[in-house]
């Protein structure tokens, strides 16, 4: 998404990696990764076409010194008409550049500046920094943080609006709404089914390969698989659903891959808990979270850090 400048050493004051990116109408800046993601997996369908090469993305957390911002507004932002960032955080986890690009928008006419909180409670701090109405910025909000490819490409909609200083209603634009359990996949297979319980942050970044994977292969040895994302299995909400699903479905069993505990320590000798009453096998599918050509590299297998959080912290999810 993004070249150096210069090949940055040890971090020291006088050595830093100054980014650049190819000139764009729009520059999407955010301290959510999973918008990034999110935002590749929407600009492949054929109705973004229209967005090739028109929007840059880039991570916050690139921009450690003032110096990178300078850099970056100088170059990349300098022929931008718009520049969005989402911030998850106050003013001050990024004051520095909130101040110079509010004076990039100022320097030109014909330039947008939209800022966007990562949570409602900072919109009206954060949100009504932005040139465009709040009602409009709001919206914008809004579909990042429900996330969701569907809500992605709405959000894009209204952003060509924008720059194309096209009249329209953002009254009309709805948000769909990610349920939670969401059912995802869900086929008249034949065979005996499964219960395959995700991380809902992975749907709501369009990242759903692996999931996607794993129903083509149980389908592919004549099992049903019954796909849903989760926030998480502590939610008492979502263990109560999930429990009406395992019954109305059938279920025979369950593979998780999800990671920690689904109950907190004061429920361990509770013979009534969310794991006694499913009375299905469970399987805990282990996830790696290096990329596939990094695990094939790889002689060690999983990290210290997926064995901290896969195996060694989840001992009652299995």
């Amino acid at each position: 998404m993004h070249r150096l400048a210069s090949i940055p050493g040890d971090w020291s004051p006088d050595e830093v990696a100054l980014f650049e990116q190819p000139s764009a109408p729009v520059l999407f800046l955010t301290s959510a990764s999973s918008d990034i993601t999110t935002l590749d997996t929407s600009l492949r369908l054929e109705r973004n076409a229209c967005w090739k090469n028109r929007i840059r993305a880039i991570d916050l957390k690139e921009f450690q010194h003032p110096a990178q911002i300078d850099h970056y507004i100088a170059t990349t932002a300098i022929n931008a008409s718009l520049v969005i960032v989402r911030l998850i955080g106050g003013k001050s986890h990024w004051s520095y550049g909130l101040e110079q690009l509010q004076q990039w928008q100022e320097a030109k006419s014909n330039r947008h500046l939209i800022i966007l909180a990562g949570t409602k409670e900072e919109f009206i701090a954060l949100n009504s920094i932005s040139t465009v109405e709040m009602e409009i910025v709001n919206k914008l909000a809004e579909y990042l943080i429900v996330g969701g490819v569907e809500n992605i490409c709405n959000f894009l909609e209204v952003i060509h609006n924008i720059i194309n200083d096209n009249k329209f209603q953002i009254n009309n634009y709805s948000i769909k709404i990610i349920n939670d359990p969401e059912r995802w996949d869900w086929k008249e297979d034949n065979g005996r089914k499964v219960l395959i319980i995700n991380y809902k942050a992975f749907y709501q970044s369009g990242d759903t390969l692996f999931a996607q994977s794993i129903n083509d292969e149980f389908r592919r040895n004549k099992l049903c698989p019954r796909s849903v994302w989760v926030s998480s299995l502590r939610n008492k909400t979502v263990q109560q659903i999930l429990l009406e699903l395992i019954k109305q479905e059938k279920i025979e069993a369950i593979v998780c891959t999800t990671s920690f505990s689904c109950s907190g320590s004061y429920e361990l000798d509770d013979k009534n808990s969310f794991l006694e009453e499913i009375d299905v096998p469970i399987f805990q599918a282990i996830t790696c979270s290096t990329t596939k050509e990094e695990w094939l590299k790889s002689y060690r297998g999983l990290t210290p850090l997926d064995l901290s959080l896969q195996v060694v912290m989840p001992e009652l999810d299995g």
